[in-house]
């Protein structure tokens, strides 16, 4: 029965990659997005359950028909917005960016936003009780209050500064190095992957970086490098251990493999156990409830969208659940099948509208968008309130930007 439903499974991606790619002409699409890592992620998985060395507990493999009756609702918009895409003939319109470059006054605001934290980290490392790389560190840094909010200003041009970034752009390193440091330091493990991988795909969709398997050897040594520096050279750093111990290589790894399995192994054993920690839909739609609340002065009746029931992987605890499996814990059968349709036909009327208006900040919405889909495989994201912030303040940036260029700089020349 294992092997049947693998395969099932395995047969179900094959084909809905192949209509796809025939309908999209792209593998930058939201079903391949979300559909590609958890599949990697999950044979991955199913090679190091059960194994002795590694710890992991055995997949309970029932868990995997969430995602292939998840996989298939979500396909359904994709292929009615692709084939009336076809009908109309803007899948023959290839990509395109119509800006390369940012406004000096926007690189200097995030450049001057990025060296405060700067100062910060400074200030609370000769300060603080709590060593870097720890949570609490990281709590305090910038994970709440005014500072967490100025970090979300200036993570959308980690993505647009990777994009840009090039011979004749090179002070896109000056915002690119500092905010990357702010995010490390926060320890967030997926904010770190989400912005580089958004930007390295941007380049790659649009030709400024090609595939190969030196490239994808060094995303895999970069994924590797976020726990390591994490959880190896930071705590180094902060309580001055001065030096790394096989012991603390071998942490590494296997907190390594925890959190590339936690995800599914986490949907596992949930499912195992029966679903003991099912609850309200108001939990996917967080970011609305909580912004609700706050307008209405009902501040203390925030949701937490964090799991709080933690499952035992056989290495370390775990409280995420896949997309899909997060969203399956907090729904039933009708809010379920609803909200994946609306998700997938907005992801893709998104990608239809960045690919006809060619705009750099739409662009990069839809990418941030993809990523957040790429990380499927661990959690559900969608139920952050960074899903509504992101995309708020790059619009309020593109619409200052096109406001000051059609009423200020133009008036200016006319007069």
């Amino acid at each position: 029965m294992n092997i049947l439903i693998l395969t099932a499974y395995i047969l179900e991606v094959f084909v809905l990659c192949y209509f796809e790619a025939k309908i999209w002409r792209s593998f930058f699409t939201p079903l391949f997005f979300l559909m590609i890592p958890y599949s990697i992620v999950l044979i991955v998985t199913v090679l190091l359950s059960g194994n002795s060395v590694i710890g992991l507990k055995e997949l309970y493999y029932p868990s995997i028909l969430i995602w292939c009756v998840g996989l298939f609702i979500f396909s359904i918009p994709s292929y009615a917005l692709g084939y009336a895409n076809m009908r109309k003939g803007w899948n023959a319109q290839p990509p395109t960016v119509k800006e390369n470059d940012i406004p000096d006054l926007i690189f200097w605001i995030v450049l001057v936003l990025s060296i405060l934290f700067i100062i910060r980290f400074r200030s609370m490392s000769a300060t603080t009780d709590t060593f870097v790389g720890s949570e609490e560190f990281a709590d305090d840094f910038s994970a709440h209050g005014l500072w967490a909010h100025i970090k979300q200003i200036i993570f959308p041009f980690l993505i647009i500064g990777l994009f840009l970034v090039d011979r004749n752009h090179k002070r896109m390193w000056l915002i690119i190095l500092p905010i990357l440091f702010v995010i490390i330091v926060n320890q967030v493990k997926g904010n770190i992957l989400i912005g580089l991988l958004a930007g390295m795909c941007m380049r790659v969709c649009f030709g400024k970086t090609r595939i190969t398997w030196k490239l994808f050897l060094w995303v895999l040594l970069g994924a590797f490098g976020v726990f390591l520096v994490s959880y190896a050279i930071l705590p180094i750093l902060g309580k001055g251990a001065g030096k790394i111990t096989g012991e603390l290589w071998l942490f590494v790894a296997r907190t390594f493999v925890h959190y590339l399995t936690s995800g599914i192994q986490g949907l596992s054993i949930d499912m195992a156990n029966g679903f003991p920690d099912t609850g309200s839909f108001q939990t996917i739609i967080s970011p609305l409830v909580n912004l609700s609340n706050t307008i209405q002065g009902n501040g203390s009746e925030l949701i937490s969208p964090v799991n709080k029931y933690y499952l035992y992987s056989g290495i370390n605890l775990t409280n995420v659940r896949t997309f899909f499996g997060t969203l399956y814990i907090y729904s039933n059968s009708f809010s379920f099948v609803l909200y994946t349709l609306f998700l997938s036909t907005f992801l893709y009327l998104l990608r239809i509208g960045s690919v006809r208006m060619g705009s750099l900040y739409l662009h990069t919405i839809y990418f941030f968008m993809l990523m957040l889909l790429a990380m499927g495989w661990f959690e559900f994201y969608f139920f952050h309130l960074m899903v509504i912030e992101i995309p708020i303040i790059i619009l309020l940036f593109w619409f200052s930007i096109h406001f000051v260029n059609k009423y200020i700089f133009t008036n200016s020349n006319g007069a």
